[in-house]
């Protein structure tokens, strides 16, 4: 019986170390809007690097142009409607430059994670982050799995989390409670277009923990349902937050999308009709939460955080 065939998107959107092989694909995030500013400022993107990946979302038919606001859904976008240009994969799945699936769970773990008590771990050694990552290994857990997904997360566990007691009051701490409007409008345009999410949009309401990081593998045909369900929530939610004054909060509707992509996996994982199997993360070149903010902000001059970013991919 011959292997299905899988294609790992893998979102770049500055300098990092770069995995490709014939499974995992990096791709340019944001491309048409690479010179303008973003959460990590005005990124200078050098040819070596850029001659690295293997593809930009801002060929074909695509939202590039959105990146701003949608962040790693622009590649997503891309991905759904030019599908023939990935070869037509049986599998389709999605990963960050700095986060992928630990696909052999074989190897040890290491010592720190990124969030507290969380599923994504955080690694120091190049050659232990790629044994871990495989691409053969990420192909053997479909043996006996349809759909791979992360660990869910209760935002409780985060040192600022104890009186977070929903999806929405992690939304509002992440953005800010002028955004909070945006999610109860991705809420109602759930409920009008999938009503038959209410269980998960009522579990939303009342726990803080979800599949986190937009990050999956899932056939085909599931793919494309789920672009068809997420897109045309998302494009609603850029023109409602077309008011965005800075940068973080321009991002919310991409924000917004993780919880998209939970309530589509978790009912995945209701309807019983596929094998969703949850996975570890591993994090290159993330500092543990919160570490920067308190060591770079209050301890380091500018001048040292600028360089921690830009040479250690630290954000």
């Amino acid at each position: 019986m011959m292997r299905p065939t899988l294609k790992v998107l893998v979102a770049y959107h500055r300098r990092s170390l770069v995995v490709r092989d014939d499974v995992y694909a990096p791709i340019l995030a944001g491309a048409a809007v690479t010179a303008e500013r973003s959460k990590d400022g005005k990124l200078f993107l050098e040819q070596d690097f850029l001659s690295e990946l293997q593809y930009r979302d801002d060929a074909g038919t695509n939202v590039s142009m959105m990146n701003r606001s949608l962040n790693e859904m622009s590649v997503v976008y891309w991905a759904w409607k030019n599908y023939a240009d990935l070869g037509d994969p049986d599998f389709f799945g999605l990963a960050h430059y700095r986060r992928f699936f630990i696909a052999d769970e074989s190897l040890p773990l290491p010592r720190h994670r990124w969030y507290p008590k969380s599923e994504m771990y955080l690694y120091g050694s190049e050659s232990d982050f790629r044994a871990a990552i495989s691409s053969k290994s990420l192909l053997d857990r479909l043996s006996d799995a349809d759909v791979l997904c992360p660990y869910r997360y209760s935002a409780e566990n985060l040192k600022k989390g104890a009186s977070l007691r929903n999806c929405r009051d992690r939304f509002v701490q992440m953005m800010g409670e002028s955004r909070g409007e945006l999610y109860d409008e991705m809420e109602r345009l759930v409920l009008a277009s999938r009503p038959d999410m209410r269980d998960e949009i009522e579990y939303m309401r009342t726990n803080s923990d979800h599949y986190v990081c937009n990050m999956f593998v899932m056939p085909k045909v599931e793919f494309f349902h789920y672009c068809e369900f997420v897109f045309p929530i998302l494009f609603r939610l850029v023109e409602m937050n077309a008011d965005a004054e800075d940068v973080e909060r321009t991002r919310a509707p991409g924000f917004l999308a993780e919880f998209l992509t939970s309530l589509f996996i978790a009912q995945l994982v209701r309807e019983g009709r596929l094998r969703v199997r949850r996975m570890r993360i591993a994090c290159w070149g993330i500092p543990a939460h919160g570490f920067l903010r308190k060591a770079g902000r209050r301890i380091l001059p500018d001048r040292v955080r600028h360089l921690m970013k830009k040479f250690l991919g630290i954000s």
